[in-house]
Parts: structure tokens; C-alpha cells; sequence
């Protein structure tokens, strides 16, 4: 058991789109953006902070962003890949951070609920990596005990914490969630499926 930790949430949100052929975090999803959805979400969960690591290049992101409580931190070096966004997400937590959550801005799906059981499950458990697994499927969001954090800060590459997730052994513990596996919105493709997925359920 941990006595209330201190978990900051990371919105990784500095990606290219170079599939999508445009900044896929600024499309249109329910009143605002993709980013500006997960954000709101995140901004729902009792946590220290909220931090979206957005890219320096596109500085509209600020203002999908601008009434709400979250701290945006600027990648200028984005263009070496995703690892680079979770390095300055972790060199600009504050000193006091007990562990940090990581969210992905092209998942508007994820539920507040989901974050709030992997945060819970950090407070009541010794394991230093904490996952959801949708159906036994791993996915986000992923949090990192600070013990992680050297090793975060040496990744590189488009891979994220993928490889030291995989190699944590028993030091990661699962979080089941009873929701179909959160989907990448990587193609214009995976947008309109998104987004009309979204309108059934709100019934539109």
C-alpha cells in the first residue's frame, strides 16, 4: 500500500500524423478535438496534474487547451520520434512526483473510470509498472513508478516504453478492463470508424 501518491498524467500528444497527412490531434471529436477529448478526460480523475507534451511546431494545440487544467509542455525535438515526447513529459515532472501516467492523444476513447482503477490499483499494490489490459490484451493507459523514470529518460525511437514494459518481468501488474481494446487513430480511415462509433453511441 501506498499512503496517497502523487501520479501525474502525461498526454502524449507531439506526433507528425504522417500517415493521416494532417495534425490528427486537432480533428473534430463531440465540441472540440481529439487532444482537447482526452485531455478533458484526464482533467477528470483526481491526480496531481495533467501534462500534454505537444509539438513545437504546431502551436495551436494551445488553444484547443486553453480552459482547462492542464500544463503543456513544448517538444521541439518531435521529429525524432515518440520516445522524445515521454523523455520531456518526465524531465519536467516536479521533484516530488511519486509516479506518472501515460495517455495517447489519438485515443479520444479512453474512459476517466480506466485511469482512475490503474492510479487505484498503484496506491494498493508494490508493482512499479501498472497496465490496463482490455480482454487480456495490454494496452494504455501504462503507469511508471519514478524508479522507472532514469530508464524512461535513455529511450529512443518511435517505440515508447514498449521494449521496457515488455522486459519489467513482475515488476508490471495488469488492470483489467471490461471495454472492448482502445483504438490508434492513425488513418483517415480509423477516424470516420471513431467518429461514427461515437455517434451510435450518443445515438446521432
Amino acid at each position: 500500500m501506498r499512503a496517497s501518491p502523487a501520479v501525474w498524467i502525461i498526454i502524449l500528444a507531439a506526433g507528425y500524423s504522417r500517415r493521416m497527412g494532417l495534425p490528427k490531434i486537432l480533428l473534430p471529436y463531440r465540441d472540440g478535438s481529439l487532444v482537447r477529448q482526452v485531455a478533458k478526460k484526464a482533467a477528470q480523475v483526481q491526480s496531481a496534474g495533467v501534462m500534454v507534451v505537444a509539438n513545437a511546431e504546431m502551436p495551436e494545440v494551445q488553444h484547443h487547451l486553453w480552459d482547462l487544467p492542464v500544463w503543456v509542455v513544448w517538444n521541439e525535438r518531435a521529429h525524432l520520434g515518440m520516445s522524445t515526447s515521454l523523455v520531456k513529459g518526465v524531465e519536467k515532472l516536479p521533484h516530488d512526483v511519486s509516479a506518472a501516467l501515460i495517455l495517447l492523444a489519438d485515443q479520444p476513447e479512453i474512459e476517466p473510470f480506466v485511469i482512475e482503477r490503474v492510479i487505484d490499483a498503484y496506491a494498493r499494490s508494490s508493482a512499479s509498472i501498472i497496465q490496463a489490459a482490455y480482454s487480456g490484451k495490454p494496452g494504455h493507459p501504462v503507469l511508471f513508478d519514478r524508479k522507472w523514470f532514469p530508464d524512461l529518460l535513455h529511450i529512443t525511437g518511435d517505440q515508447g516504453a514498449k521494449q521496457l514494459i515488455q522486459a519489467s518481468g513482475d515488476e508490471r501488474q495488469w488492470v483489467d478492463v471490461p471495454l472492448p481494446p482502445l483504438e490508434d487513430i492513425d488513418t483517415w480511415e480509423d477516424y470516420e470508424r471513431v467518429t461514427r462509433r461515437e455517434g451510435a453511441i450518443r445515438g446521432l
